[in-house]
């Protein structure tokens, strides 16, 4: 989301911008994320159009924040980096 603020961090397979030709290891450190401040407080109503109530029901979760927290933006941005890498090597 363009209110994320976080950044990409290359920590192992590059050197002086080139590849090595070992694995990429890329680092997104996630500074949005909940903090369980009151773990009696569960989201239990899914929000329209996300797959909250699925994920809930197909792992069994009564709160709903730890199916938010595997399928937001944290579950794709590595694919997003693995694109991003394709695409310069395309």
């Amino acid at each position: 989301m363009v209110i994320e603020q976080d950044t990409a961090e290359v920590l192992g397979g590059l050197r002086f911008g080139r590849t090595i030709g070992d694995l990429l290891c890329i680092l997104v450190r996630n500074r949005d994320w909940w903090k369980d401040e009151n773990p009696g407080d569960a989201m239990t109503v899914p929000r329209p159009g996300h797959v909250n109530l699925p994920g809930s029901l197909k792992y069994q979760r009564s709160d709903m924040r730890d199916i938010l927290e595997r399928t937001s933006a944290r579950e794709t941005v590595g694919r997003v980096a693995a694109g991003a890498v394709c695409k310069q090597l395309l």
